[in-house]
């Protein structure tokens, strides 16, 4: 494998255009260097969806499907109380740190 590796605005460039237009070295390049040709791979397979008409129909969501569940709510507000106490406990800290409170 080749240590030289593109980078993604090219190989973005070589996946988009039309292959007269591809250069050369660049496309030895992925032939030969898995890590750039996955990439490019990538690039056209997320480009090809992009295509498909289906990806940009506007679907309006049940709104009573779109609410999480009970379970699922709860584990948000956990978090969000978790979250919180670390917060409280980093700042805590840092003032310490900073030498503006006394541990």
């Amino acid at each position: 494998m080749n240590d030289l590796h593109y980078d993604e605005e090219t190989l973005f460039e070589l996946a988009t255009v039309a292959p007269a237009r591809r250069s050369g070295r660049v496309h030895m390049h992925v032939g030969s260097c898995s890590r750039c040709a996955e990439l490019v791979a990538s690039i056209e397979s997320f480009s090809a969806a992009l295509s498909e008409p289906e990806v940009w129909e506007v679907q309006d969501p049940d709104p009573l499907q779109a609410m999480p569940d009970e379970g699922r709510i709860r584990q948000l507000q956990e978090l969000e109380t978790r979250l919180s106490t670390e917060r409280t406990v980093a700042a805590m800290r840092l003032s310490v740190l900073l030498g503006l409170r006394s541990a």
